[in-house]
């Protein structure tokens, strides 16, 4: 009963900005079908709004930060378990992962009647679909499950990265977050790119990329969108395991 409170909880809190965000993609959107309506015909060819899901990443990646901090308290002084918090907002998280997956897929739908659209799972996978019309695509119902599967899993994905990240700095001292926050990034921006460069003849960057393609399943041709799946699924899980263990024995802090 108290994580299904957890949820709920979490959820309303998620209305609100999922809705503005949602609304601002379709005032984008209408305001790009302007010149569309208003030219002559065949005008809609070089209208272009493609893409705009990767912002769906960027968005619940933050909602997954603003997921434990401002309620924390809250459920702790109402006798919620940690492990409960964690279940029910981990529960929010898949939800919302959905909703906004489901809308996105529908915008896929009806964006390119007025415009040339193509969504972000297209554009890096159109090589599995050669040969394709794309606007066909949008009215294939395999096609746009394995869309809605896609981006569910790379939503939740980010969603968790986005939760562990708030849980994680939440468990740490304010040295050691000012450590983590500067230096992780002066890590892998300044120290491993000089690294890679003067001592490995680049060996780092040729296994990233390496790993980055076979991960998102462009090894082989045509490339394979599930193994994606299965590597946001395992990111996902890595990090809600993070989550837990970071959580169970957080405390209250002042302020």
């Amino acid at each position: 009963m108290k994580i299904k409170s957890v949820f709920y909880y979490q959820a309303r809190l998620f209305c609100t900005p999922v809705l503005v965000y949602f609304l601002i993609v379709i005032g984008l959107y209408l305001i790009g079908c302007i010149p569309a309506i208003v030219m002559k015909d065949g005008a809609e060819q070089t209208i272009q709004f493609s893409g705009f899901d990767i912002s769906g990443v960027i968005f619940i990646f933050i909602m997954g930060l603003c997921s434990f901090k401002p309620s924390f308290r809250f459920f702790i002084g109402n006798s919620i378990s940690r492990k409960s918090q964690f279940w029910g907002t981990v529960g929010s998280l898949i939800a919302l992962a959905a909703v906004m997956s489901l809308i996105t897929t529908l915008f896929s739908v009806f964006f390119p009647l007025l415009t040339n659209y193509s969504s972000f799972f297209y554009i890096i996978y159109n090589a599995a679909y050669a040969g394709l019309d794309p606007k066909m695509l949008y009215t294939s119902v395999p096609f746009l499950l394995t869309c809605f599967l896609w981006t569910f899993l790379l939503f939740l994905a980010a969603a968790a990265a986005g939760y562990f990240l708030t849980v994680f700095a939440y468990r740490m001292s304010k040295a050691l977050k000012l450590f983590f926050f500067i230096g992780v990034p002066v890590l892998f921006v300044v120290i491993i790119p000089i690294i890679d460069t003067y001592l490995t003849q680049m060996t780092i960057s040729h296994l990233l990329v390496k790993a980055v393609v076979q991960s998102m399943g462009f090894a082989g041709f045509p490339p394979n969108p599930y193994i994606a799946c299965i590597t946001f699924t395992g990111i996902t899980v890595v990090f809600f395991v993070l989550s837990y263990l970071c959580i169970r024995r957080a405390v209250l802090k002042e302020g």
